[in-house]
């Protein structure tokens, strides 16, 4: 069981996807085009290994341990707001949504106050940079209660 997921495998996604592989976390991933989470896995080199190929949401989910932590980096706005609604109804009480998207000021509050009322967290972030061979920079903003979830080891 992998202990992150991560939606959207475009160049900050795929980016941080092989950051995290590479500072030895599992982590399971998910891309609206199926042929692209396939081509990631398979060009990952020795971190395929720590990769799991999803085709579906409910693969992701299926294959991350619990508490589930699930990274976005889709397109900020409405597209986020589609996949955390797409994402509840598979998640359980203490599940994480970790929006990273780059934009901590966009109003989510629908779709954060969905998954908060039914019992999950969701952290807001703003990810400014990823240098290569180095540290992810990321401002957060998010519920005090979190920083004792799973997401603190990442």
């Amino acid at each position: 069981m992998a202990q992150v997921g991560l939606i959207g495998l475009g160049v900050m996604g795929a980016s941080l996807a092989l950051n995290i592989a590479d500072n030895g976390y599992s982590i399971a991933v998910y891309n609206r085009t199926a042929q692209r989470t396939h081509d990631f896995v398979n060009d990952a080199g020795d971190l395929k290994a720590r990769l799991t190929d999803c085709e579906t949401l409910e693969s992701l989910v299926a294959n991350l341990q619990q508490p589930r932590m699930i990274v976005l980096m889709v397109t900020a706005g409405d597209v986020v707001d589609a996949q955390i609604d797409a994402l509840l109804p598979l998640l359980d009480k203490g599940d994480i949504i970790i929006d990273a998207v780059g934009d901590i000021d966009v109003d989510h509050a629908e779709a954060d106050g969905n998954f908060t009322a039914n019992g999950g967290g969701s952290i807001r972030t703003g990810l400014n940079s990823i240098i290569t061979g180095g540290d992810i920079v990321i401002d957060v903003a998010g519920p005090a209660d979190l920083g004792n979830s799973s997401a603190g080891g990442l």
